[in-house]
């Protein structure tokens, strides 16, 4: 948008144009630079002389420094109205900016990267792209057809198989890769890796793509070891492969001795759209598969008929729930109202509130209340139920100022999951307590479940579940066949996550194979899909390009941000008198949107410097930047 201002009048604005670079400011009336009014006659302006020197002073030494605040007094003869705006991608996108963990969007606004919490990025192939873990290299992985996500940073399946959620499909000859950032304190840290049959595990050191750390493994070999010299605390990019020829399949990293936990995991999540899909084995939520990403219209908004969602590791047409997780886009802020329609329950929060629940069996049609939404991004996690008969998993627009009787789009969408709602899910055998490395999370509910294998005629089974101060009897002397209990106990609520859960079961006869318990908690501040702290720092501008002899004063700035609560956004600027000499100069204070520039030295050269501070929760995004100048 170009856009040309004199000081003192109006905002003009003279056309729309995607331009790489603005300004392309002319000339104006000219009045003197300290006019800061509406021409008036005798003021200077626009009846004062026509032989005023329109370039004054034109005695100025010609090698005054190049970066002297000004070559001539600032209110000596005509100045222009000048303005730089930033506003569309190709702008911010301008030379060579510098980004740190912020992105440019397509739709011209510069925001944070976004981030799913808790789990690397995957991607498979039918294919055996590598036969040596020592000579692989990473650029022969493809981009992946289907992008999943690992919500555990191992892999074992010793009586062979393959792993599910990137559409691999062939029990041998496939290749598995994972990517993201694990969070690594400064210092020294043993680090390990051991592929079956082939792999590699590369780190890079934070904020860039530098990988060098590299560990190989072959199935015949040792495990790889090293000690890793991290030199800073942050989130390191990693990334490790296995690739598969047949009988049992293994890839582990471990990091000071242990497996890495999820929680020092993420995997950025704003290049994709869609959402998150969660299988699970069972109709309540236990006994969990694997987690894809749908990018296609199906996200949120499928009809299953009397099958099921395949490559999740659900295993029968009923008997499954699905968890949908992820950000929705809310283009025209507003109240709305959702509608459910599911077969059989379903559960729906928007933003960590709960919204909607009906977990009995049957076909829903439901709408929830008024939601009232801002203009951004939102937290959404949509929980179905599948029990027996037909599977449905559908949430549309019911009410609002956009997009009423439609399933949301998969462009607003992405698989960036809120930390109000997370889960982790775990089986474990018939004896031993159950643990769950979630750091300081807090407990949310609990879902518990148990396989109990009986004779025909049944049993008489206590079952008991405790955890730090808490005690709770599920079943008391209660007759059962087979079954699955489901509990979710108001009790367990506001406790931490950490330490060992214990699920105690007593039978008169049978056997218990199994245990599942579901922990759904919500994350400490700062553990959300969001930066707490980003910045974006544009490339160098030439403040001359159209035209002018010197930059006479810098008078104001201007941004136009999507606000959202619980973050900040605010502009630094530097000049200098040659691009060089930026590196180096200083920045002035933060400002915030109207700010007076006056303080500012004028230069030639011109950086700005947008730093982000966030919650975690919650993403502003700069959509505009405007810097309002006078040149002579």
């Amino acid at each position: 948008m170009a856009v040309f201002r004199q000081r003192g009048l109006p905002l003009v604005v003279l056309g729309i144009a995607a331009c790489a670079f603005n300004p392309t400011g002319v000339a104006v009336d000219g009045g003197g630079a300290d006019d800061g009014a509406v021409d008036a006659p005798g003021d200077g302006g626009t009846d004062a002389p026509t032989d005023a020197p329109t370039d004054a002073p034109t005695d100025a030494p010609t090698d005054a420094p190049t970066d002297a605040p000004t070559d001539a007094p600032t209110d000596a003869g005509t100045t222009t109205g000048r303005v730089l705006i930033d506003d569309v991608a190709a702008d911010f996108s301008a030379g060579t900016p510098s980004l740190t963990e912020t992105r440019i969007d397509a739709a011209g606004a510069v925001a944070p990267q976004a981030f799913y919490q808790g789990s690397l990025c995957a991607g498979g192939s039918d294919d055996l792209l590598f036969t040596d873990g020592h000579t692989a290299t990473w650029a022969a992985l493809p981009v992946p057809a289907r992008p999943g996500l690992a919500r555990t940073v191992d892999l074992n399946l010793p009586g062979g198989g393959f792993p599910r959620g990137v559409g691999i499909t062939a029990d041998t000859d496939w290749t598995l890769w994972w990517s993201g950032e694990v969070f690594i304190t400064a210092g020294s840290h043993p680090l390990t890796f051991y592929a079956d049959d082939h792999g590699f595990f590369e780190l890079a050191e934070p904020g860039t793509t530098n990988f060098a750390t590299r560990l190989e493994s072959n199935w015949n070999e040792p495990t790889a070891m090293t000690t890793y010299v991290a030199p800073v605390t942050g989130w390191y990019p990693v990334r490790m492969a296995v690739a598969q020829r047949g009988g049992g399949v293994d890839m582990f990293p471990s990091l000071d001795g242990a497996p890495i936990p999820r929680r020092l995991t993420r995997c950025r999540v704003d290049t994709l759209s869609g959402l998150a899909l969660t299988g699970f084995d069972e109709a309540r939520f236990l006994d969990v598969g694997a987690t894809t990403i749908v990018s296609d219209g199906t996200a949120a908004n499928i009809d299953w008929g009397f099958g099921n969602p395949t490559d999740l590791g659900i295993t029968g047409g009923d008997t499954f729930a699905v968890r949908w997780s992820g950000q929705v886009f809310i283009d025209v802020a507003g109240t709305y109202r959702l509608r459910t329609q599911t077969d059989d329950g379903y559960r729906l929060w928007v933003d960590g509130q709960d919204v909607g629940a009906d977990l009995s069996d049957g076909i829903k049609n439901d709408v929830t209340g008024d939601l009232v939404l801002a203009r951004g991004w939102h937290d959404l996690v949509f929980d179905t139920t599948e029990t027996t008969g037909g599977a449905k998993s559908i949430l549309k627009v019911d009410r609002g100022p956009e997009l009423v009787g439609q399933p949301f789009p998969a462009a607003r969408l992405r698989p960036a999951e809120g930390r109000g709602q997370r889960f982790e899910s775990i089986t474990a055998g018939a004896a031993g307590d159950i643990t769950a490395d979630l750091g300081a999370a807090i407990v949310n509910a609990v879902d518990v479940g148990y396989a109990l294998d009986v004779p025909i005629q049944g049993a008489t089974v206590t079952t008991q579940l405790a955890h730090g101060p808490v005690t709770a009897t599920l079943r008391n002397n209660a007759f059962a066949l087979d079954t699955v209990d489901r509990y979710a106990p108001s009790g367990f609520g506001n406790q931490t996550t950490s330490g060992p859960w214990s699920l105690a079961v007593t039978n008169g006869n049978g056997t218990l194979p199994e245990r599942w318990l579901t922990i759904r908690y919500r994350e400490p501040a700062g553990t959300g899909p969001t930066p707490l702290t980003s910045s974006y720092q544009s490339s160098v501008r030439d403040l001359l390009a159209p035209g002018g002899a010197a930059v006479a004063s810098l008078t104001s700035l201007a941004f136009d941000v999507r606000a959202a609560t619980g973050a900040t956004v605010t502009v630094a600027v530097r000049t200098c008198g040659s691009p060089a000499a930026c590196a180096s100069a200083p920045w002035s204070a933060e400002f915030s949107s109207g700010a007076d520039l006056a303080s500012v030295t004028p230069r030639r050269y011109l950086q700005y410097r947008v730093t982000f501070v966030t919650d975690g929760d919650h993403e502003p995004a700069l959509e505009r930047f405007q810097l309002d100048y006078l040149t002579r």
